[in-house]
């Protein structure tokens, strides 16, 4: 996936945390999954970003379908996490884990998207609770089958506010036995006061990464 630059840049510092949020969170998911398929599974995320609303359309073009599966994230800090494939994508990754030969989302695929989603938003939501020190809940997930206007103004439609950023974390699934590679992204969607709090939070926790050029913010 060609990503263009994003909207809102995050400091050295910050990204540093983030990757770390990542690494921990995808390598629980890598061993779940791997149990999952009887097959060895790696989780590699080549970039992450913020953008905002205006700009996730040059990631996510309106004129291709994805599957989406959202849930609300809860408690501390409200907002929706998003785990997003193209819709071929998802099919491939139906083939590997049923070893069938599926050409159309069924309802054993929509089993099998669901079950993945929850390994992969669950390990990184729980992960970002443990290095920030907030409470963050998941809701029960749901599954959107379409262009992505449309996933993304479903998911946002009842958040409140109209202004969002997107921390945007590109992934690849790589099945070692097959040698297929398999991407989809997690979206974290918040408003920019609830971003810029969660950041500021990760950010005092873990001192030792060096350099910040985020704007200050009300929690601080």
């Amino acid at each position: 996936m060609k990503l263009p630059k994003f909207s809102v840049e995050l400091s050295e510092r910050s990204k540093g945390i983030l990757q770390e949020v990542a690494n921990i969170g995808f390598g629980h998911s890598s061993t779940a999954l791997s149990q999952l398929t009887d097959k060895e599974v790696e989780i590699t995320w080549p970039d992450l970003g913020i953008v905002k609303k205006k700009d996730i359309y040059k990631i996510f073009p309106i004129d291709e379908v994805f599957v989406g599966v959202h849930l609300q994230v809860l408690e501390d800090l409200e907002g929706v996490l998003v785990c997003l494939f193209k819709n071929d994508e998802a099919i491939e990754l139906i083939k590997e884990i049923t070893n069938d030969n599926v050409t159309l989302l069924d309802e054993e695929g929509i089993s099998v998207i669901k079950e993945v989603s929850n390994i992969l938003t669950g390990s990184y939501l729980n992960s970002l609770a443990e290095f920030s020190g907030l409470k963050l809940l998941p809701s029960l997930p749901h599954l959107a089958l379409d262009n992505s206007a449309s996933i993304f103004d479903f998911v946002t439609n009842n958040l409140g506010y109209d202004d969002f950023e997107f921390l945007f974390v590109n992934n690849t699934l790589s099945i070692k036995d097959s040698g297929k590679k398999i991407e989809g992204s997690l979206i974290l969607i918040f408003n920019p006061d609830d971003l810029c709090k969660l950041l500021c939070l990760l950010e005092k926790k873990y001192k030792h990464i060096k350099k910040r050029t985020i704007p200050k913010c009300d929690c601080e």
